[in-house]
């Protein structure tokens, strides 16, 4: 018997399902995902000309927002209470809420770390529905009703009321109005500068520890860290980098694992390559 065609035959089928274990090829991204492509180019373009960061500075207030009700929500969890949840004009915030008598010093590092940490898991689940059809305008929708609802009752400031309402109210509008491409494009940029902020807004732990927000002097995440736990803020900064960029890439990734299309296309290419071999090793046989 021929074994050459066998051997053919169980390397291409190695060959196809590395193809199927869910991790992009080249061609698929840019087959695929045209609409991150577009935003992360977007992005670049922007933080790299005159004005840009004039155009992504609702995007950094979006993030900043993120941040804050991240903290304010894990103090909810924990038992406690949201005072109030302000955003300032340099684009740092501030959640301020009381905590029972009770609460350990691990709920209280759960509380802190949750701003850091929780914009960058929120911005990986965006990532997750970027090629979805409907999520992103029920996101920007629902993105859209949460902001308005957290101004109306937590937003103490004039800067913060002035900014998220607007903010509230165009993504509500985007989101019901604008066709299904020009949405889909949004949300990926939406989600891309949540991610992006989610990493690059942790660079700022390295050099201070305590900072102006609001009129009074603020200890920095990562310091308040140290004191409930201990470590160094160089620790901390570290593992929530890390968090961020474990959370873009299983955002990124994860679509792959799920989305059925480039699967269905390599298994296609799969079973073509399968019946090839199959021919060439029955013909093999006849002529042996």
């Amino acid at each position: 018997p021929n074994t050459q065609g066998s051997s053919q035959q169980q390397q291409s089928r190695n060959q196809a399902s590395r193809k199927c274990c869910g991790c992009p090829t080249c061609s698929e991204i840019f087959n695929y995902d045209g609409r991150l492509l577009r935003a992360i180019i977007l992005i670049v373009i922007l933080s790299n000309v005159p004005f840009g960061n004039f155009i992504l500075y609702p995007f950094t207030l979006f993030s900043t927002w993120i941040h804050e009700m991240c903290h304010g929500m894990s103090a909810l969890m924990m038992g406690g209470k949201i005072i109030s949840l302000n955003v300032y004009s340099n684009g740092s915030g501030l959640a301020k809420y009381q905590i029972l008598n009770t609460t350990s010093k691990y709920q209280l590092a759960f509380i802190t770390s949750a701003g850091y940490c929780g914009t960058a898991v929120i911005g990986g689940i965006m990532l997750l529905f970027r090629r979805s059809k409907r999520a992103p305008r029920i996101g920007l929708c629902l993105i859209g009703i949460l902001i308005l609802t957290s101004t109306a009752l937590l937003v103490r400031n004039t800067f913060g009321f002035s900014t998220l309402i607007p903010m509230g109210v165009l993504l509500i509008a985007l989101g019901w109005k604008l066709p299904q491409s020009v949405v889909g494009d949004f949300y990926a940029l939406l989600a891309a500068t949540c991610c992006l902020n989610a990493i690059l807004s942790v660079q700022v732990l390295y050099a201070i520890k305590s900072q102006e927000i609001g009129g009074q002097k603020v200890q920095s995440d990562a310091t308040a860290m140290v004191d409930i736990i201990g470590f160094t803020s160089w620790f901390w900064a570290t593992t929530w980098l890390g968090i961020a960029i474990a959370s873009n890439v299983i955002g990124f990734m994860g679509v792959y694992c799920c989305d059925s299309r480039p699967r269905a296309l390599n298994m296609s290419q799969a079973a073509e390559v399968d019946d090839e071999n199959a021919d060439l090793t029955s013909f093999s046989i006849e002529i042996s």
